[in-house]
């Protein structure tokens, strides 16, 4: 059900990861692109950095006044600067390699979408993709190319962590802001119950954003407001769950490459197992798509990473009873489509 990528894309994968996530480190200094002025003010001189920030408005913030310690920031800002455009470059170049190598492509308004969220630090400040675009990063990790698997979809799914909040002194990000910087003519999409916020909004090409938190304990009416995002989000059951454990993943669209976070690769295919259990009939489609994804990551873990499904079916387990039905009603509908696959994970996990 999966293709696996060669070994040395294997290797310039994680290497792709490495110089990713060094480059997300690196972005406090330098990454900001502008120019530095001064301005002579009673006397002294002020020093001020211009940049255009992302909405396209011109801004211009003060740095201090004529001082060692301004000029040391300015060198180590061009400095910085310098060295982040040679990572970015090492990183377009990794990029088209393991695309090269067979690693699965972003269409170019979900990655730019997916690109200005990561940008703004939405993934650093507990965001976590779930759903088929989490799938295809998760994927992109391991180095496999899954065929015969829907990957088509129009939905972001992101998940708010809720553990983690934004730090003393950091400023909330305005989730609303970036989407409309993108001019793609986002617009929220009305709920249910008029008198609650929308958690979803749509773009004019169809491309849907839905935040969620987890829902847990007694089941709780209306949506959840998060103030570090600046928009509400609809709880869901079963989230805690998937996002307990996360890992970094690569999304790549042509030369580009950003990392985001995303559910832990044996949680995920638990998880879709649960998620088919509960849809109601009526969603066929939804159901093949989780039972499909589910199948991938399972054939794939069993044999490379055994110990980790382990862990994760313990946790399951020590949720209570419900949880292992649960995912046993998945795997009876995984025995429809891929019988080998689902006996398998039957005799290893419910004997």
């Amino acid at each position: 059900m999966f293709i696996r990528l060669s070994l040395p894309t294997q290797t310039l994968i994680a290497e792709l990861i490495g110089e990713a996530r060094y480059l997300e480190s690196s972005r406090k200094l330098g990454m900001q692109g502008g120019s530095f002025s001064k301005k002579s003010v009673k006397g002294t001189y002020q020093y001020y950095f211009k940049y255009y920030a992302f909405s396209g408005k011109r801004r211009e913030c003060y740095i201090g006044s004529d001082s060692d310690s301004t000029h040391l920031f300015i060198k180590k800002h061009k400095e910085g600067a310098k060295h982040f455009l040679e990572e970015k470059k090492r990183v377009r170049e990794l990029t088209k390699m393991v695309i090269a190598g067979g690693v699965i492509v972003f269409d170019r308004s979900t990655y730019s979408i997916i690109e200005a969220l990561g940008n703004q630090g939405v993934f650093r400040s507990g965001g976590v993709l779930i759903g088929t675009q989490a799938f295809i990063a998760i994927c992109n990790l391991l180095a496999i190319n899954p065929t015969g698997t829907g990957m088509k979809t129009h939905d972001i799914d992101i998940v708010k962590e809720k553990r983690i909040t934004v730090a003393a002194g950091d400023t909330p990000i305005s989730v609303v802001d970036t989407l409309t910087a993108l001019n793609m003519g986002f617009t929220p999409i009305p709920p249910f119950n008029h008198k609650e916020q929308p958690t979803s909004y749509r773009s004019k090409t169809g491309i849907s954003i839905d935040f969620m938190v987890p829902m847990t304990g007694k089941h709780k009416v209306g949506v959840v407001k998060i103030p570090t995002f600046g928009v509400h989000a609809q709880p869901l059951r079963y989230l805690d769950f998937l996002i307990e454990e996360t890992i970094d993943a690569p999304v790549s669209s042509n030369s580009k490459t950003v990392l985001v976070v995303v559910p832990d690769p044996s949680r995920f295919a638990f998880h879709k197992l649960i998620v088919a259990s509960k849809r109601p009939v009526i969603d066929t489609v939804k159901i093949a798509k989780d039972v499909a994804q589910a199948a991938v990551l399972f054939e794939f873990l069993l044999t490379e990473r055994p110990d980790d499904l382990e862990a994760t079916f313990q946790s399951l387990k020590d949720r209570g009873k419900n949880w292992v039905k649960n995912f046993a009603k998945g795997l009876n509908k995984m025995h429809r489509k891929n019988p080998k696959i689902a006996k398998t994970i039957n005799d290893k996990f419910l004997g």
